[in-house]
């Protein structure tokens, strides 16, 4: 729609919606006329009404055709129109106002069906949070959450699991430790780090029951060989 319309200015006011043919793609008026439901909301009762193409009288008022139900494959576009002329027998309005909000609507690229942003909030549980506030490493980090999430999934609550420790070049002064430990109920639940160093293989040993305590969900039992 390329031509400006003049607004007219009515003194009652209704809060509706505004439905369109989801296949219409013009908003020329003799394309779109037959395809604008109104739905009017007042004193707790909600009436559909149809623009009647045929009524328009000399001050730019079309008659409203009441109808039972809502046709399929329509759209709703929240507008803020609120004008309506209520008598006696007839409901009108003026389409070419209605018209012209939506083509502005159009113009300014937003979609059809609005959906308030709803933020959503992510509270992590106590057991996640302790293996942020423990491991440093955001690589171990995400590794023990991914396992922690793994362990979740699994059918039972009863798990087994096996730890070890290693130590290299211990006559050396490149000493290199690492742990790791394997969940018995599914093997592809596992872990392994790199530690500082220590000529004591018990603490290694004791090292890696730490990650495996900060991957299992406080519901579990479960048994550390």
């Amino acid at each position: 729609m390329n031509s400006k319309l003049q607004l007219q200015i009515t003194t009652l006011f209704f809060l509706g919606t505004i439905y369109i043919f989801e296949q219409t793609n013009q908003l020329e008026v003799a394309n779109l006329l037959d395809k604008i439901i109104l739905q009017l909301n007042k004193s707790q009762q909600t009436t559909l009404y149809k623009i009647n193409q045929s009524s328009e009288t000399s001050t730019g008022q079309s008659n409203l055709l009441e109808i039972t139900n809502l046709p399929r494959n329509f759209k709703s576009i929240n507008l803020p129109y609120r004008q309506i002329k209520f008598g006696r027998l007839l409901s009108q309005i003026d389409y070419k106002e209605i018209l012209a909000l939506i083509d502005i609507f159009n113009n300014l690229d937003l979609p059809l069906l609005f959906s308030p942003y709803q933020p959503q909030i992510n509270i992590l549980s106590r057991e996640i949070h302790l293996i942020y506030h423990s491991i440093k490493t955001p690589y171990y980090q995400n590794q023990l959450i991914q396992t922690y999430n793994n362990i979740l999934n699994l059918n039972t609550i009863h798990l087994n699991f096996f730890t070890d420790a290693s130590i290299k070049n211990l006559q050396s002064s490149n000493i290199k430790s690492g742990i790791g430990w394997i969940c018995e109920n599914d093997p592809s639940i596992y872990f392994n780090a790199a530690i500082n160093p220590s000529p004591d293989s018990s603490r290694s040993e004791l090292m890696a029951t730490i990650p495996l305590l900060l991957a299992i969900p406080n519901n579990c039992h479960y048994n550390i060989y």
